[in-house]
């Protein structure tokens, strides 16, 4: 029985995931990065928060079956904003995603599919995605910087993904 509640355990931690990362603007000390990193984990489907190097990057590792978008991003840290009567502001320089998923062609243009949330990505495309889409690959890795568009009329365009890097996904 205890080795059955252990395998469910270790299951439950092999879920899988996707790497974000987020570039925001500001220069304080390690109790802003702590207060980032804290709220950063605690968006719906994040893993983990962590910031590296030297700037105010931080990597986030998402759950597959949930979509993590700029706007997400963006109602933390007003939030954070908020909360401190505007002392904390971080705006969101960058936002970069590896998604892997189906690239389906509709209404002229590509759009991925993404694995396990089933978000939809309008593909702004590289010559490796070309390459492989040429080569009648579906099934793709892809790699850069992901936009939102403003709602306009009551209608949210889909999240833009500026592919840099694109490889096929190992079955």
């Amino acid at each position: 029985m205890a080795v059955l509640l252990l395998a469910a355990l270790l299951a439950s931690f092999d879920e899988p995931t996707y790497s974000v990362v987020v570039e925001l603007d500001n220069v304080c000390g390690r109790d802003c990065v702590a207060i980032l990193e804290k709220a950063l984990a605690k968006i719906d489907g994040v893993k983990t928060a962590e910031m590296y190097g030297d700037k105010f990057h931080f990597k986030l590792e998402v759950l597959e079956k949930k979509a993590l978008l700029p706007s997400g991003i963006l109602k933390i840290v007003d939030k954070i904003r908020e909360d401190s009567k505007g002392e904390e502001d971080f705006p969101l320089l960058s936002f970069e995603a590896t998604l892997s998923g189906t690239v389906e062609k509709e209404a002229g243009r590509y759009l991925l599919v993404a694995r396990g949330s089933g978000q939809k990505y309008a593909l702004d495309s590289g010559e490796a995605l070309q390459a492989l889409l040429g080569a009648g690959k579906a099934k793709l890795t892809l790699t850069g910087k992901v936009t939102e568009a403003k709602e306009k009329d009551g209608i949210r365009p889909l999240p833009v993904l500026k592919v840099d890097e694109a490889r096929e996904t190992p079955q």
